[in-house]
């Protein structure tokens, strides 16, 4: 069953701690902090984390890339797009449809609100789909490439 989008983000905000803090040379040290900090987590979940957060092995250990500030929340702790949007999917001269993870559409939809990007007109929000109207189609291939800015990933 999947995961409420919140305990998601709850866990990748504790993973990157634990690789800001530690040296982890394995998957298994990160399952045993994650288990250390209350959270019930299986091996597979830890590496699609580690792969949500762009982490990679480097001398030894995980290293996660820093992000641009501009990715970041006021607090520095949101990674909203990264950590929600599964796959971007042209579905005509205007509409793009983003799939998030379960629960994930609502709160990335009025993300996407917020920004106010010139290339929207406007969102749809269902669950864990979000329907992005734009004006044309160089307006839709520019939304694209700014949501690809986000989530570092080549889904078409």
């Amino acid at each position: 069953m999947p995961q409420p989008v919140k305990q998601l983000e709850q866990r990748l905000l504790a993973l990157k701690g634990l690789l800001r803090r530690r040296r982890i040379a394995s998957q298994k040290q990160l399952l045993d902090g994650l288990v250390a900090k209350g959270f019930d987590v299986t091996q597979a979940s830890v590496s699609r984390d580690l792969q949500r957060l762009g982490a990679i092995k480097r001398d030894g250990r995980y290293q996660i890339p820093e992000a641009p500030a501009a990715h970041e929340s006021e607090s520095g702790e949101s990674f909203l797009p990264i950590l929600l949007i599964e796959q971007i999917q042209v579905a005509g001269p205007n509409l793009t449809v983003v799939s998030t993870l379960v629960g994930g559409a609502a709160p990335l939809g009025v993300w996407l609100d917020q920004q106010e990007w010139p290339e929207i007109i406007g969102t749809i929000a269902g669950d864990d789909t979000i329907f992005i109207a734009t004006a044309s189609k160089i307006q839709q291939k520019s939304l694209i490439s700014r949501l690809r800015e986000f989530t570092h990933r080549g889904n078409q």
